[in-house]
């Protein structure tokens, strides 16, 4: 006699498989941002960055990997540094697209964060702010982007910005792209990556599935003529 369990069971194989593979990667610590802004200046060739153009830096990270210090000092009641290596960096500015490539050794992919208050007696001012640092010793591309707030013992607050891009051709010792702003850079709040099933993924999952329920089907014959 046919046995329903043999098809539910492959079924219910399937579905935990993938809810697993879901909920794994919504748990992991891999985060995403971006960084935005408009060039205000540019020294490179006809084709690269233009005065008035937008860029977006979309950079990711292992949350895991943030570390932190904390200090004060006779100037400072409270001073704290933070930073985590990039995991990738891709830079897009109208026909230029710059991915950084972190595999060489020396060279400094981080996210920063920063933030201090002066002691009373030297006038209370505080400070927050973050930065992408992206520098390829080889010369080829960097990114520099950052921002900060400043809240000065009267009450008043100041916001500073910066970006730097380039790339540059060592061959022909010209700027590829080149270009450079003070005016606003917006960094975004960083949220989960997380992977999801691909159609490449699923038809292993139903593959997978159905090995299983053969196996369940030849096993339940046999012991059928027994």
């Amino acid at each position: 006699m046919f046995n329903l369990k043999w098809i539910l069971l492959p079924a219910a194989t399937i579905a935990a498989a993938v809810t697993v593979s879901i909920s794994t990667a919504a748990q992991a610590p891999i985060l995403g941002g971006q960084a935005t802004g408009i060039w205000q200046y540019d020294y490179d060739e006809e084709d690269g960055f233009s005065v008035g153009e937008s860029f977006r830096a979309d950079y990711t990270y292992n949350s895991d990997n943030i570390t932190t210090t904390t200090s004060s000092s006779e100037f400072f009641s409270f001073y704290s540094y933070s930073s985590v290596p990039l995991l990738s960096l891709v830079l897009n500015s109208g026909p230029v697209s710059l991915t950084y490539d972190f595999s060489t050794p020396g060279n400094d992919y981080r996210l920063i964060w920063r933030e201090f208050r002066q002691n009373p007696a030297y006038g209370q001012t505080k400070e927050k702010s973050r930065r992408i640092v992206a520098y390829d010793y080889s010369g080829e591309n960097r990114f520099f982007a950052g921002t900060s707030l400043v809240q000065y013992d009267d009450g008043s607050l100041e916001s500073t910005f910066f970006a730097e891009a380039s790339s540059f051709d060592s061959s022909t010792s010209t700027y590829l792209a080149y270009g450079q702003t003070y005016t606003e850079v917006i960094f975004s709040d960083p949220s989960p990556v997380t992977a999801v099933p691909t159609p490449a993924l699923l038809p292993g999952l139903v593959g997978l599935g159905l090995g299983i329920l053969r196996k369940r089907k030849a096993q339940a014959a046999s012991e059928q003529k027994v």
